[in-house]
């Protein structure tokens, strides 16, 4: 069997645009029926990977302030699934993310924000961060059996 691509779309790198991410994704998953438990999780985890490319690959990136412009600024994602393989490809075009820098804090140490790597990781099957081939941007491949 094929892949199927289920959809695809870009949005702003904005967090103003993740609750539209979060609504859309969610319906795509339903309407394959996909349990809501599992729905939740995968919205929560890809969700959690969109923040981090808006705050750690865009905003907070000297790199990417100076060479990416606000309409620049975008994130998209493309949903495709072999069987029960589904993968969650998020692609920008903000400089190259350094992998050794992608881990969650430690848990022990008990604060706000800062465990989205974490919450991917236990939910995804398979986390991978692809080079693009033109060199440009990243892409960060999220996979889950569904």
């Amino acid at each position: 069997m094929d892949n199927e691509i289920i959809d695809t779309w870009e949005f702003p790198a904005e967090a103003s645009h993740l609750q539209g991410l979060r609504d859309g994704l969610r319906d795509v998953l339903r309407s394959h029926h996909i349990p809501e438990i599992q729905c939740r999780d995968v919205v929560l985890a890809v969700n959690e990977a969109c923040m981090n490319i808006i705050q750690h690959a865009y905003s907070t990136n000297p790199e990417a302030s100076k060479n990416v412009t606000h309409t620049d600024a975008e994130i998209r994602i493309e949903i495709e699934k072999l069987d029960n393989l589904w993968c969650f490809r998020l692609i920008d075009s903000a400089p190259t993310v350094d992998t050794s820098c992608m881990k969650s804090r430690d848990l022990d140490d008990i604060r706000p924000g800062g465990l989205g790597m974490h919450f991917i990781e236990q939910i995804m099957d398979d986390v991978n961060m692809i080079k693009p081939q033109d060199g440009t941007g990243n892409i960060l491949e999220l996979s889950k059996r569904l």
